[in-house]
C-alpha cells in the first residue's frame, strides 16, 4: 500500500484570492510545515480558525486556539481550487507536476540526507583539493570520515579502501570506483602516512637525546 500523506492549508480569507499562511503536510512519524508571509491583510474569521495575524508586517501566532475554535482549516475542495490557482499562475501542467512529483517519505530522506551532508563536510576539509565537491559529499552521506579513511589504510592498505569506497548500492558505487580518484586518494593517504611516521620519528629522537641528556647531567 502507498504511503498516505496528509496536507492542510492556512489562509488568509476564504477568497479564492487569498494568500496562503501555511503548508502542512505528515507522513507516518514524518511531518513537515512551512509558514508564508501574507501580501495582504489577514481577515479576522481567519485569525479567528487558525490564530495567525499580521503584526508590523510580520506573520506571527495570535492567541492559542479556544475548544470552541478546534474545528478549524480549509476544506478539501477550497485547498485544491488554491492550489489548482498557483499552479496554472506559475505554468506547471499536469504532466509536469506528476512527472516530478516525489513521494513525501522519499522527499523527507532527502532532507535528512542533506542535513547529515551538510554537519560531515566540514570533517572532511583535509581532502578538498583532492577529491571533488561531489565525491566529498558522497562520502559525507556515507558516513566515511578522514579517520576511518586512515585507519582502513593504516591496517590493509589500497584493497580496503577501494572496497570501502567502491561498495555498491542500487548498482552505485557508494563513493567511487573511478581509477584515477583512488589514486589521488592513495597518495594523499601515503603522504599523509608518511608525515605522520616522520613526526613519530622525530618525536622518538627526541626523547632519547632527552634520555641521554638526563644520563650526562
Amino acid at each position: 500500500m502507498p504511503p498516505v500523506i496528509l496536507v492542510d492549508l492556512e489562509s488568509s480569507g476564504l477568497g479564492q484570492d487569498c494568500d496562503i499562511l501555511q503548508i502542512a503536510a505528515t507522513c507516518g512519524s514524518k511531518t513537515f510545515a512551512t509558514y508564508v508571509n501574507p501580501i495582504q491583510q489577514i481577515s479576522i474569521s481567519a485569525t479567528g480558525a487558525n490564530g495567525l495575524t499580521n503584526h508590523f508586517g510580520d506573520l506571527m501566532y495570535f492567541i492559542p486556539l479556544s475548544p470552541l475554535m478546534s474545528s478549524h482549516g480549509i476544506s478539501t475542495i477550497f485547498s485544491n481550487l488554491i492550489l489548482g490557482k498557483i499552479l496554472k499562475k506559475i505554468k506547471i501542467s499536469k504532466q509536469i507536476l506528476t512527472k516530478s512529483a516525489k513521494d513525501y517519505c522519499e522527499q523527507s530522506q532527502k532532507w535528512d540526507d542533506d542535513n547529515r551532508i551538510r554537519n560531515a563536510l566540514p570533517t572532511l576539509d583535509q581532502l578538498k583539493g583532492v577529491l571533488s565537491k561531489d565525491l566529498l559529499k558522497k562520502m559525507a552521506k556515507a558516513s566515511i570520515t578522514v579517520n576511518s579513511l586512515k585507519q582502513t589504510y593504516g591496517a590493509s592498505g589500497e584493497t580496503d579502501v577501494t572496497e570501502l569506497l567502491g561498495q555498491k548500492i542500487n548498482g552505485k558505487p557508494v563513493v567511487t570506483s573511478h581509477k584515477l580518484s583512488l589514486k589521488q586518494i592513495f597518495d594523499w593517504l601515503q603522504h599523509n602516512k608518511n608525515k605522520t611516521s616522520h613526526k613519530q620519528d622525530v618525536q622518538i629522537l627526541f626523547c632519547r637525546l632527552s634520555y641521554y641528556h638526563i644520563i650526562i647531567l
